[in-house]
């Protein structure tokens, strides 16, 4: 065989950048986790609270830990109430809604991500139990947020409605997460660097003699 050491450094490249690939695609794999409070008719000024109460409905705090897919995409919520955004309970005494509630999310990770807060309208009469309806209608279009980063990620809540003596959880989306520019640790970029190095050096000495 007489393959060239250019040859075989091309090979070795070619090698370490097919190893680094896989890492650079997980990168975009980001953790969520964080925290809800809310408040009834404050704006997006708060004071937000962890069981606020208006009238018949109370609003109980969330918390969450959802990992996104490759492509950016989670869901926070389960039927079970562990993983949410909060929680609404209404009882069956009579009360009509004509009001606003505001949600602040606070993320806890990624350290530096916003923290959105998203407002929504309160509409609907409570008559006697068994009869009525709340419906809490958020803004269903994905807002932009950014991570510390340089990343960014789409999120938005959707909406929630109680018949009397009811609950229901706050559930939301996370669409397209990034960390900006993927770029390789410069840790790895040393050890690779380094290695390719090495093996150059001993295939150009045992080359050398060879000849």
């Amino acid at each position: 065989m007489t393959l060239t050491i250019r040859r075989l450094t091309l090979i070795l490249v070619a090698i370490g950048i097919g190893c680094l690939a896989p890492a650079v695609a997980r990168a975009d794999t980001i953790t969520f986790t964080g925290t809800t409070r809310g408040c009834f008719n404050c704006g997006t000024s708060g004071p937000f609270a962890q069981a606020p109460i208006l009238d018949t409905l109370r609003f109980f705090t969330g918390s969450f830990s959802v990992t996104t897919t490759p492509s950016g995409n989670a869901s926070i919520g389960d039927i079970l109430g562990f993983n949410t955004l909060g929680g609404f309970f209404v009882d069956s005494r009579p009360a009509t809604y004509n009001d606003s509630f505001t949600l602040l999310v606070t993320f806890n990770a990624p350290i530096g991500a916003d923290s959105p807060i998203l407002g929504a309208t309160l509409t609907g009469e409570i008559i006697q139990t068994a009869q009525g309806n709340l419906m809490i209608d958020f803004d269903n279009d994905f807002h932009t947020f950014s991570l510390a980063n340089g990343g960014t990620f789409d999120f938005r809540i959707n909406d929630v409605s109680l018949t009397p003596g009811g609950n229901v959880i706050l559930t939301g989306d996370i669409r397209n997460a990034n960390n900006g520019s993927e770029v390789p640790e410069p840790a790895s970029l040393l050890l690779l660097g380094s290695g390719l190095t090495g093996v150059a050096i001993r295939l150009r000495k045992r080359w050398g003699s060879r000849r």
